[in-house]
């Protein structure tokens, strides 16, 4: 037993859940402090090339996108330059406000879908594209990672495809296969790490597991490589049906 928002609970994936919800409420108050604390470094994202690195391996369709953790957008506002389509799923209402104003003028693309932070059970699919940028190394729960990642799977179309960027280089000891549920704060210090590459077979495991056939593992320099005790690499981990 731990103490927890000044009450005793057994930790687990609800629990935690609980918690991510809190802190991302705190950080999504206003239009503002969404793009100052829940992507931070917001100018310094905006000059990454996210979507390059996203597509590097990509062979499928342009039609139809999702961005797994969108926030207000800003990654689906990039990527509608290169499908017809791109929804949002996010685990906050606030930041999907916050995206309607962000992306007006492109609303008839896009369509915004609040997960419930244990999965991503959306009203949609036949996906060509499922992608997630700055949100799967947040998750220090292994069965809620996985479970996203299986309904991703179960999202795309037949020939659909993933990317995920997490982050790469560092060990603060919590691991992809760990369920590390005892964290009273998110983002930063309380991501999963993986720290080097003997850590991949974890990884490919779980997505063959889930169904994916052909798995590629990408290393990237991080948009902030010189921050300490931090990812000074992102990795790019793509996967096809």
């Amino acid at each position: 037993m731990i103490l927890f928002l000044n009450k005793k609970y057994k930790m687990n994936k609800e629990t935690y859940r609980n918690m991510q919800v809190n802190e991302y409420n705190k950080y999504s108050v206003t239009y503002d402090s969404c793009k100052d604390k829940c992507v931070g470094n917001w100018e310094v994202h905006e000059l990454y090339p996210y979507g390059e690195y996203l597509l590097e391996n990509y062979n499928g369709k342009f039609d139809k996108a999702l961005d797994f953790g969108c926030g207000m957008g800003r990654m689906i506002k990039r990527m509608l330059t290169k499908f017809k389509q791109v929804d949002g799923a996010d685990l906050i209402s606030k930041n999907l406000e916050h995206g309607v104003k962000y992306l007006e003028g492109n609303l008839d693309k896009v369509k915004l879908y609040q997960t419930d932070g244990l999965s991503c059970s959306i009203d949609s699919g036949n996906y060509d594209f499922v992608y997630s940028t700055i949100c799967i190394q947040h998750i220090c729960v292994h069965e809620t990672r996985y479970n996203i990642i299986n309904d991703f799977y179960n999202l795309l179309n037949e020939t659909g495809e993933i990317c995920i960027q997490v982050g790469f280089g560092w060990d603060n000891g919590n691991h992809w296969l760990h369920n590390t549920y005892n964290v009273n704060s998110t983002n930063a210090g309380n991501d999963f790490t993986i720290p080097n590459e003997s850590h991949f077979e974890f990884i490919e495991k779980d997505l063959k597991k889930i169904g994916f056939n052909t798995i590629h593992f990408t290393i990237k320099e991080s948009p902030h490589p010189n921050i300490l005790n931090y990812h000074p690499k992102w990795l790019f981990i793509h996967g096809k049906k």
